[in-house]
């Protein structure tokens, strides 16, 4: 089943730091490709995590001292992550555009919405508020 990818405009916008001077909002204008992933593809990724997690949880019953550990904590991270990917439902396959703050040119891929590399700023390390509209 071949993925669907929306183009959208994106609004950026410098999220103001607490207690700076000048408090007023700077925007720009990009844009970003957006796959959108139906519930039976989220289901599958998040099962192979569950499975994933249980499978290196039962590996590591063999190993000494590492088995206390790592047999409850693999499968309980690949549970929160099946969790997070369920959640997940749109990609930014594609980000362009320029930071409101420093003007440079941002050009991200493949990553999550959420993800929180997206919402920084490669150049000056400012945070980013992304807005699809």
């Amino acid at each position: 089943m071949p993925q669907e990818v929306i183009t959208l405009v994106v609004s950026a916008a410098v999220v103001p730091q607490p207690g700076a001077l000048d408090a007023r909002p700077l925007t720009a204008v990009g844009s970003a490709d957006v796959q959108r992933r139906s519930s039976a593809q989220r289901a599958v990724r998040a099962g192979a995590l569950v499975v994933g997690g249980l499978a290196t949880g039962t590996i590591c019953i063999v190993i000494p001292i590492v088995h206390l550990v790592t047999t409850w904590a693999l499968p309980l991270l690949g549970v929160l992550l099946a969790v997070r990917e369920m959640r997940r439902e749109v990609v930014i396959t594609r980000l362009e555009g320029q930071c409101p703050a420093c003007e440079a040119m941002i050009d991200e891929r493949d990553r999550g919405r959420d993800d929180p590399a997206v919402q920084v700023c490669p150049h000056c390390n400012r945070r980013l508020q992304i807005v699809f509209g």
